[in-house]
């Protein structure tokens, strides 16, 4: 019995890993992710048109985040996964820089 919870939680920390890797990869994945983030870069202004693509953008095993020049000045929005390491990503937007 405890030779199966060895490999059930080795399989569980591979899993986690590989997602964390994939989390924190910047490309390919980065285009799914900087898509939704440049349509949640102007909800603080319904007026806001976003200049360019992102002009920085980190990535760690948990979210990315990403900075856009505005017409409202500069914006980060941060991406995150819905359960830590799987599910959909979502997006929140706040004024400033990091």
């Amino acid at each position: 019995m405890g030779r199966i919870a060895s490999y059930l939680l080795l399989a569980a920390c591979i899993v986690v890993g590989y997602q964390g890797y994939e989390n924190a990869r910047e490309a390919p994945a980065r285009a799914m992710g900087e898509g939704l983030a440049m349509q949640t870069a102007c909800e603080i202004h319904p007026q806001c048109v976003v200049s360019a693509g992102p002009t920085k953008i980190t990535a760690d095993i948990t979210r990315r985040r990403y900075l856009y020049r505005t017409s409202h000045g500069l914006v980060v929005v941060t991406c995150t996964r819905d359960y830590v390491f799987f599910g959909d990503w979502s997006c929140t937007s706040e004024r400033g820089t990091f």
